[in-house]
């Protein structure tokens, strides 16, 4: 198994009083499964993809990566894992203003490699998303949409096993959300596991599976191979 989430709890106190942002959640991914889980905002699901790549420990239960559990892992370890193995794509604007986009997307490569030849597989990550032309523009420069491609890009360039993408369309149009997502199905079919938190219900058909967040608490909506 790719992935394994096992009885997963994450508390947090407000007002002297606890309560769970993610109560006994449990599902698995296998390679090339993509992954939606819906829900409002506050219903945990950022909560529930910062922990699955290391950013936040659970209060209990266990995350499992390729059945190598996260506890009792070093800060080091966690993050060599989430380098090579986890390609995390954040809410909002998280591409480097200073930067240029190859550079942007070049970046978490050159921190876990030699990089010699980064540039090539940039630009060829780059060129598949169908932003070629802007790699030498800087994020300002770019649209809504051609940013959130070179953020893909960027998760992309360790080849990772797993994408992680936490509300990849929310400032998106229609029209840039049906592309993006249509990337995602894509990098699915060609053996990453994609696991996508959204709270649009309309990115259901692309996926295989589809779980429901809602005050902490996951169930599966439905699980069936839909064929684009």
């Amino acid at each position: 198994m790719l992935l394994k989430v096992s009885d997963l709890t994450k508390e947090y106190k407000r007002g002297g009083k606890s309560f769970a942002a993610l109560n006994n959640v449990n599902f698995t991914a296998k390679t090339g499964e993509f992954i939606s889980i819906v829900g409002c905002s506050g219903s945990g699901k950022s909560t529930l993809l910062s922990i699955i790549a290391g950013l936040q420990t659970p209060t209990d239960g266990e995350v499992f990566i390729e059945s190598q559990p996260l506890s009792g892992l070093t800060d080091k370890e966690i993050s060599l894992i989430r380098s090579t193995k986890i390609g995390y794509i954040p809410q909002g604007q998280s591409l480097l203003s200073n930067l240029t986009v190859i550079d942007n997307v070049c970046l978490p490569y050159v921190f876990t490699h030699n990089a010699d030849d980064v540039k090539k597989r940039a630009s060829d990550l780059i060129m598949q998303l169908g932003i070629g032309e802007l790699s030498n523009c800087y994020p300002n420069s770019l649209s809504g949409g051609e940013r959130r491609r070179a953020v893909i890009a960027r998760a992309l360039i360790n080849s990772p096993k797993i994408i992680l993408a936490d509300e990849p369309t929310s400032d998106l149009d229609r029209k840039n959300t049906k592309e993006v997502i249509e990337i995602f199905k894509k990098i699915a079919v060609q053996g990453t596991a994609v696991i996508m938190v959204t709270h649009e219900n309309d990115t259901q058909s692309y996926s295989d599976f589809v779980y429901e967040l809602s005050e902490g608490t996951l169930r599966e909506v439905f699980g069936n191979k839909l064929k684009l």
